[in-house]
């Protein structure tokens, strides 16, 4: 009995209430694709998510939500192409909604406006051996499983810079009407507006406050989030400061002597006629010993530029791995009583570690600290001043000055 109220319960609301078909996320700024279509390819990136929300769990038929969204650029198209699957079950109803998105991006100010267009198809369907065999009279209640589709538009407009976005959208825009067995169920037209910023903290979390506002025309619902992150780990920009690195790192004082260049006469080695020789005009040719190199390197300058952004950027993302690692720690200070190498030995095995940097402020460096840590191999001083992802990434442990903090933060910003 309890499982047929339950039922006839979710029914009612399955055809009343046409403004709840759309699923609720609680985590909507990590879901924004399944909103806005203008949302495809704004990171210039492959980009997957994969959301999933159980409620009421212990429950016969309780609802569940799986969403599955993927984008990416494509600068041949100018613009961004995305599939979003959304899948909802409550009781004996299931909703599947398949929708292919197009955004065409373009330069706006500091940042890119994207204009995108959402087609798909929505179905919907209930499992009659959910119900009561003594309501098989009723002529809303479905004997046997029943589906119905409808076509699907979206339509939205998202702008977004290295800190700010902002997306208007509207989906269902045609108001489709699904039809299975004597029911119908009209989609409603559902208005979104999505907006954050991101407020870097210091150089290793950003503070990222967002709102999601949804309404139907009847109803609305507000979400305000905040969420702390730690910069994410950019492999390519970490490489590409290592590369730019070791590149002004090279003397590029390499030489070899060219024709010009060789110590020699200009002379024929031998007679032209009578030796069975091929000619040769001169002793000075890369084939002879002691002769010029060919097409040798000369001297030059290895290094190329990266602006400012990328290197920013490129430390925080070390220091953020390092932290998420757990491999940062903050020190009170880095002064000790004597130089004595032993004792800062015995206080350093505590941490155990391969390697270790510390990182100091601006400030002169305590000379007993200096002098004991000269001595242990794989340990090393560097200014805060001077930090630099290769150094962050080759040492195992890193210590930092806390007094050093604000000036990390200060260059970093």
């Amino acid at each position: 009995m309890k499982k047929t109220i339950l039922s006839l319960s979710f029914l009612l609301i399955a055809n009343l209430v046409f403004s709840q078909q759309d699923p609720q996320f609680s985590q909507n700024m990590f879901n924004k694709l399944a909103n806005n279509p203008g949302y495809a390819g704004s990171n210039q990136a492959i980009c997957a998510t994969a959301l999933h929300r159980s409620q009421w769990m212990g429950f016969e038929g309780a609802p569940t939500t799986l969403n599955l969204s993927v984008d990416a650029a494509i600068p041949a198209i100018h613009g961004g192409v995305g599939l979003n699957i959304v899948k909802d079950d409550i009781a004996a109803f299931s909703n599947l909604g398949l929708q292919l998105t197009y955004a065409y991006r373009t330069d706006l100010g500091d940042g890119q406006l994207g204009a995108g267009l959402s087609l798909g198809m929505f179905q919907t369907g209930a499992d009659g051996g959910w119900f009561d065999p003594a309501q098989a009279g009723d002529a809303v209640i479905p004997t046997g499983d029943v589906k119905g589709s409808a076509m699907d538009f979206g339509l939205g407009v998202y702008y977004n810079t290295q800190d700010v976005y902002i997306g208007l959208s509207s989906s269902h825009l045609t108001q489709p009407t699904v039809e299975w067995s004597n029911s119908q169920m009209e989609l409603a037209r559902h208005y979104f507006l999505i907006a954050g910023y991101a407020h870097e903290l210091n150089p290793m979390f950003t503070l990222n406050p967002s709102i999601y506002l949804k309404s139907d025309g009847s109803s609305s619902q507000l979400d305000i989030n905040t969420n702390v992150f730690g910069i994410n780990l950019l492999p390519d920009i970490i490489h590409q400061y290592i590369r730019y690195q070791n590149a002004k790192s090279r003397q590029g004082t390499h030489k070899t002597k060219s024709r010009s260049e060789v110590n020699g006469r200009a002379k024929k080695p031998f007679s032209q006629k009578g030796t069975g020789n091929a000619r040769q005009g001169s002793s000075k040719p890369p084939h002879f010993r002691g002769g010029a190199i060919s097409m040798g390197p000369i001297p030059r300058d290895h290094s190329f530029s990266l602006n400012k952004k990328e290197k920013k950027l490129a430390i925080k993302s070390a220091l953020s791995s390092k932290l998420l690692e757990d491999n940062i720690i903050f020190l009170d200070t880095l002064e000790i009583k004597n130089h004595k190498t032993k004792e800062l030995v015995t206080k350093l095995n505590n941490f155990n570690f391969n390697t270790a940097l510390f990182v100091y402020g601006d400030e002169k460096i305590d000379d007993n600290f200096k002098k004991a840590s000269s001595n242990i191999p794989h340990v090393s001083i560097l200014s805060c001043s001077g930090i630099n992802v290769k150094d962050l990434i080759s040492n195992h442990k890193i210590f930092i000055d806390e007094k050093s903090i604000d000036q990390i933060t200060k260059r970093l910003s």
